[in-house]
């Protein structure tokens, strides 16, 4: 019999006098023969604990937006109801791109009342998308991305400007970010700086990608644009998974919930740790993309257009304290530009935010999976992604099997199945796509 776990399990675990608790029911456990007969002891000698407050009956109000010829996986829609079930849950909304996730979907949004949950945030904090679209030289202009030389050109110099995965080699380089007081206002925090300098610039691996794109505005205006995708790399998955692991522990002494939906309360010691890593994990992941789209500029020798960028996996705050949870989903606010990516060999978009208040302001973060990763391995047909790939002129690199277009949803039906929460700004054509393949990573997710 575990004394010490069964106490925590009942609510003694956040009571000041537990450790005199656990020493009194640790002296006596022969004398218990049963977990009811230990509570019944203690609660004679120590006083009854608190009763924890439950799982609401119904979770709160949600919509899906989910269009009837895409497949969705139930266990995706069922840890949505689950998290919006928390009794601190006011509402949230189902992405077109839903796919099951580690607690909250892929593509759920869920808003919590002055609480953030690391885990609905996710283990790749903040990662992110960003396009640049270039001012290129006569021979790289858009309508000579068929061929084959020119995109060799541009593959050298994606190749350049980033590398990916745990072994990623980011050459010294600084940022203003690294000077950013937050490394040391906590000790955890602390404690990953080394790392983060040692990855600053870098790519994830497996979806993460740099991708050189032909853009089409609805106007006809064509575009040569850098596309990348990657987040807060091995810094943001440990804070991801040490502050998880924090927030269950912390809301189990007052709540019942399943494992991995824990969170803090906005204003306690933890929460505003959380949030103060949250919010350097943004500003590191927004650091990395610019730091690999500079490198581009200066290999290829190019200028900047214009860039936008927008980022998932994270948490918003409003003035109420209403904290938005986007995992796998970015905001649309009316206006706010937006990239929605498809896959290695399908489209992407360039889109502006409606505003829709029913989806929280939000929309999807990329196309989606029908089925899991390991089910994109097994059903990979070489021969018929390479000919996909070749059909549609696109040169590629370190491109895995779970990453080719059949490992994802159809990214037009994605697009259509949210027309009421974006307009389409511009369609960009994947023409040269890198990406981490099966490099070692530590990434998260």
């Amino acid at each position: 019999m575990d004394i010490n776990a069964i106490l925590k399990q009942h609510g003694y675990g956040g009571r000041a006098d537990f450790p005199a608790i656990a020493k009194w029911a640790v002296a006596r456990h022969a004398g218990f023969r049963t977990e009811s007969d230990l509570i019944a002891a203690v609660e004679t000698e120590f006083g009854a604990n608190q009763k924890k407050i439950p799982m609401r009956e119904k979770p709160a109000p949600y919509r899906l937006w989910l269009h009837p010829e895409t497949p969705v996986d139930g266990n995706a829609i069922n840890q949505l109801k689950t998290a919006l079930s928390l009794p601190v849950a006011v509402g949230g909304a189902g992405m077109p791109d839903l796919h099951k996730g580690y607690s909250l979907p892929i593509g759920g949004v869920v808003v919590l009342d002055q609480a953030i949950s690391p885990a609905f945030v996710g283990y790749d904090i903040s990662c992110m998308m960003m396009l640049t679209i270039l001012d290129v030289d006569a021979a790289h202009q858009p309508g000579n991305l068929d061929d084959e030389e020119i995109r060799q050109d541009y593959l050298n110099w994606v190749l350049d400007s980033t590398s990916f995965g745990l072994g990623a080699s980011t050459d010294g380089i600084d940022h203003p970010v690294m000077h950013n007081p937050a490394w040391q206002e906590s000790r955890y925090l602390k404690g990953l700086k080394s790392l983060a300098a040692s990855q600053l610039g870098s790519s994830g691996a497996g979806n993460h990608f740099a991708d050189i794109v032909l853009g089409k505005h609805l106007d006809g205006e064509t575009f040569v644009g850098l596309l990348t995708h990657s987040g807060s790399r091995g810094v943001g998955n440990k804070i991801g998974h040490y502050f998880s692991d924090l927030a269950d522990r912390t809301a189990v002494t007052k709540y019942k919930f399943p494992s991995g939906y824990g969170w803090f309360d906005l204003t306690s010691e933890p929460g505003q740790e959380y949030k103060l890593a949250m919010d350097l994990m943004g500003e590191y992941a927004q650091a990395n993309h610019e730091i690999i789209h500079q490198r581009f500029l200066q290999v290829s020798g190019f200028g900047l257009k214009q860039r936008v960028s927008n980022k998932h996996n994270f948490a918003w705050i409003d003035p109420a304290g209403l904290v938005y949870h986007r995992k796998g989903a970015t905001p649309a606010n009316l206006g706010q530009m937006g990239i929605i990516p498809g896959s290695s060999g399908s489209e992407s978009y360039l889109v502006v935010g409606k505003g829709n208040a029913e989806s929280w302001y939000s929309a999807s973060h990329g196309a989606g999976r029908p089925y899991s990763r390991s089910e994109a391995k097994r059903q990979f047909d070489p021969a018929a992604f390479q000919e996909h790939m070749s059909q549609r002129g696109i040169t590629y690199h370190g491109v895995a099997p779970d990453e080719t277009v059949a490992a994802y949803k159809d990214i037009n039906k994605v697009i259509e199945a949210q027309a009421d929460l974006v307009d389409i700004a511009a369609v960009m054509y994947p023409k040269v796509v890198v990406m981490g393949g099966n490099v070692q990573t530590d990434d998260g997710d």
